[in-house]
């Protein structure tokens, strides 16, 4: 893991400053973690098939199809990649000291979805995702697919921002269908996960891709705030 994280940082250490960088952080995977996810959900999934899909027919009938966002939906990835890049471009470009962007639920899950797939092993990628949001609290929802068209269980991220004025947010559980990984013993992807965020957190502040540093993030019931403070801004 430790060799992992050490060529993500060669690799940032490389990469050019890019408008982009504001959402660098907000998925920060080693593929390892899906390695070892495919392995848990594919135990949970053939001992406890026939729990699994009793939670997903009721999970699948409490929400809206129309807020599970598809990645498949090419109309809707252009509208939500247009909308992405415009306030983007706005806040990158931005003069003032400490300036603020905010992307809608469906933005977030757009993005999301896009660096999830990116973090994937060749042959997977997020078929759809769902974000029940809340204020200081998200359950992220996402269902990956293989190249063959093989749909795989849901996984979910409860996601967690304390009240207090900083870029942090905590993962709290990873969960496959209702069951939390901890109790399959690979409990460790939460602390990974949560270290692999700051650590990119940490680089895009300190690479000031964007010309900004992040010192706040909110998470709300409509959307993701995020504050920024110019480079050399004080």
């Amino acid at each position: 893991m430790s060799n992992q994280y050490s060529d993500f940082h060669n690799h940032i250490q490389e990469q050019p400053k890019s408008k982009n960088g504001c959402c660098f952080f907000l998925v920060a995977l080693p593929v390892s973690f899906f390695v070892v996810m495919v392995l848990a959900f594919l135990i949970i999934f053939l001992n406890l098939r026939r729990n699994y899909q009793d939670w997903e027919k009721q999970f699948t009938s409490e929400v809206a199809q129309t807020e599970v966002l598809s990645m498949s939906d090419e109309a809707k990835m252009t509208e939500l990649s247009d909308q992405v890049e415009s306030k983007i471009t706005a806040f990158s470009e931005s003069t003032e000291i400490v300036d603020f962007i905010e992307f809608n639920v469906n933005e977030v899950e757009y993005l999301l979805g896009q660096k999830l797939s990116d973090s994937m092993p060749d042959g997977l990628e997020i078929d759809k995702i769902y974000i029940e949001s809340g204020d200081g609290r998200w359950d992220i929802y996402f269902q990956p697919k293989s190249s063959t068209r093989k749909v795989f269980p849901w996984i979910s991220l409860a996601v967690t921002k304390a009240e207090v004025e900083s870029p942090r947010v905590k993962i709290d559980a990873v969960r496959v269908g209702e069951y939390d990984v901890s109790e399959f013993g690979v409990g460790f992807l939460v602390d990974d996960l949560n270290s692999g965020y700051t650590e990119a957190l940490n680089l895009v502040n300190e690479n000031e891709f964007t010309g900004r540093r992040f010192e706040n993030i909110e998470l709300e019931v409509n959307g993701l705030i995020v504050k920024g403070r110019l480079a050399g801004g004080g």
